[in-house]
């Protein structure tokens, strides 16, 4: 288990609050997050992140648990390069040069910018911008990774590509995942359990039975 909500609620005020919310995230899922706006997918995110706190009920997380979150503004710095905005967080924990740069190379070619070490931020299309976000995360191995409709601004085409890669590299990695979208389709491609909500509440949690090949391979 990674993390847990029991009969979670947070109240913004008194005529408003999201839950109560039962949900449970284990290591290696990939979960989708729907539900038309007001919802409640933003309070969860933000819950799950740490910048609520619940006003009732129980969240426990797996000790020791590393969240990073990816919003739709990949928030990337314009004097650096991709590879030095993916080392940001090894600089900021004392990595080495060697070691941090390494890692960020590999962190770049899993997410397709193999050969785009050297370009800096304004020379990226918005679709490499949010691959860069994603290889900055990532590179840090965080328990779970949060999703903020990180492809919503993106052309259709890019957005495809996009999720793909973000599937494979789901199955190459085992990393968990939660991916709030607005759009159903891609919430059911990608992901194994689609948790759609309403008013605040989880109306329904579908299981879409899809398996990580490394999973099985490794259960095998």
């Amino acid at each position: 288990m990674i993390v847990q909500l029991q009969e979670v609620e947070y109240s913004y005020n008194t005529q408003s609050t999201v839950g109560p919310l039962d949900l449970t995230v284990q290591k290696g899922d990939f979960l989708s997050v729907v539900g038309p706006s007001g919802s409640g997918k933003s309070t969860l995110l933000n819950l799950l992140s740490g910048n609520y706190k619940p006003t009732a009920g129980k969240l426990e997380f797996a000790p020791g648990t590393r969240i990073i979150m990816v919003q739709q503004d990949p928030g990337l710095f314009p004097w650096r390069t991709a590879l030095h905005n993916v080392t940001f967080g090894l600089e900021m924990q004392g990595a080495s040069r060697f070691d941090r740069e390494e890692r960020a190379r590999a962190a770049l070619e899993l997410v397709g910018l193999k050969g785009y070490e050297k370009r800096r931020i304004h020379e990226l299309s918005g679709g490499q911008k949010q691959r860069v976000a994603l290889a900055r995360a990532l590179i840090m191995k965080p328990d779970l990774l949060l999703l903020d409709e990180p492809f919503s601004a993106l052309d259709p085409h890019t957005r495809n590509s996009l999720g793909e890669e973000l599937k494979t590299i789901w199955q190459e990695t085992g990393q968990t995942i939660l991916l709030v979208t607005h759009d159903h389709i891609e919430a059911e491609l990608l992901a194994q359990k689609v948790v759609v909500l309403e008013d605040g509440k989880i109306k329904n949690v579908v299981d879409l039975e899809v398996k990580a090949p490394h999973l099985r391979t490794r259960k095998n």
